[in-house]
């Protein structure tokens, strides 16, 4: 069951007017039982995600592949998945794992020109009100050189829709920094040993090559990794995996998944940030109807996976407003402006 909500108009600064009900959550939480949700992390103390409080004293945390880490080491707005047990009613929930794998790390290539986009490995990242914002607080404070990490989706223009930006360094450092970066290869040089990824050109002559059984190709969804510099938006590659765009869900995993429609037949079969959604007769809508599904539409969907790797839809949220879905934030509130009936959460 999804609530009522009041989005803020800013990067993570709050406004007072116009809020209307007060209540804050994007959902009431998930279906109950044993499931997966995935989307962006709203809160700590426990971890709070798609309406849920989550338990993570004993869960294992695994970050960009790294086992070991801990809550510490995990940011609000960072994108993450938990496996774990619900409640009956679904407001909490114990989680056996949390994985959060950043979607892009790598060198600002264009400085934002409007406060809300910004280029980082030739890649457009654009933000929105809810996009956090780590080690800075506004997008024109960012130079080219400055390494950051990206967490978000892909919309199905290729640009990335951001929840959390973490500036990590001042600039790179050939043969420690590291960047890295996924998506869905657009061009390719099999003779040259090229392809492209957005602008970028990534030279793949000297990577080790994972999962491929050919040289990547038009549509491959990879994953490219570098402790190299780039050389004018060419980026030469120490590895390149083969990737799913999401993960392999066994058949009946009950799932909640917030993303953007990245791809759309009609208003019963679509794809969530690249998994494949049905919806029924019995689907319920909150903030919308089916009518108002499209392209790059922010959805909160939850179901439970088929036997063919489908999530049938038993409820569905939709904006068509923002590129992301309205929830709640917690944090310590660093400023408070009357004046301008402004919060600023961290």
């Amino acid at each position: 069951m999804f609530k009522r909500f009041c989005a803020p108009a800013l990067l993570l600064v709050f406004t007072f007017g116009g809020c209307g009900s007060g209540t804050t959550d994007l959902s009431e939480g998930g279906i109950g039982g044993t499931g997966i949700s995935i989307g962006p992390i709203t809160g700590f103390g426990s971890i709070l995600q798609n309406g849920v409080h989550y338990d993570v004293s004993q869960a294992d945390f695994v970050r960009n592949g790294l086992p070991g880490s801990t809550q510490a080491d995990f940011r609000i707005g960072e994108v993450v998945t938990i496996n774990g047990q619900l409640n009956t009613n679904g407001t909490r929930g114990t989680a056996q794992t949390v994985t959060f794998r950043s979607l892009l790390q790598g060198v600002v290539t264009t400085a934002s020109p409007d406060g809300r986009s910004i280029g980082v490995l030739g890649q457009t990242v654009l933000t929105d009100g809810l996009t956090v914002l780590h080690g800075f607080t506004l997008l024109n404070q960012i130079v080219a050189g400055n390494l950051l990490e990206v967490s978000g989706a892909r919309d199905a223009d290729g640009v990335i829709r951001a929840s959390s930006i973490r500036l990590l360094q001042a600039r790179f450092i050939p043969g420690d920094s590291r960047q890295w970066l996924e998506g869905v290869v657009r061009a390719a040089d099999t003779d040259g040993q090229t392809f492209e990824l957005g602008t970028l050109t990534v030279d793949y002559r000297q990577a080790t090559l994972t999962g491929l059984t050919q040289a990547p190709a038009v549509g491959d969804y990879v994953r490219v990794s570098s402790r190299q510099n780039l050389q004018d938006l060419r980026l030469s590659a120490d590895q390149v995996e083969a990737e799913s765009v999401t993960p392999a869900f066994a058949t009946g995993t009950e799932l909640e998944l917030k993303g953007l429609i990245t791809q759309f037949a009609d208003s019963t079969r679509f794809r969530v940030n690249g998994q494949p959604v049905i919806t029924t007769a019995t689907t319920e809508y909150e903030y919308g109807s089916s009518a108002d599904l499209a392209l790059n539409t922010g959805v909160a969907v939850e179901g439970v996976i088929n036997a063919a790797g489908v999530l049938v839809a038993t409820e569905v949220a939709l904006r068509q407003d923002s590129t992301v879905l309205p929830e709640e934030l917690e944090g310590s509130i660093s400023s408070l402006n009357s004046a301008r009936q402004e919060i600023t959460v961290l």
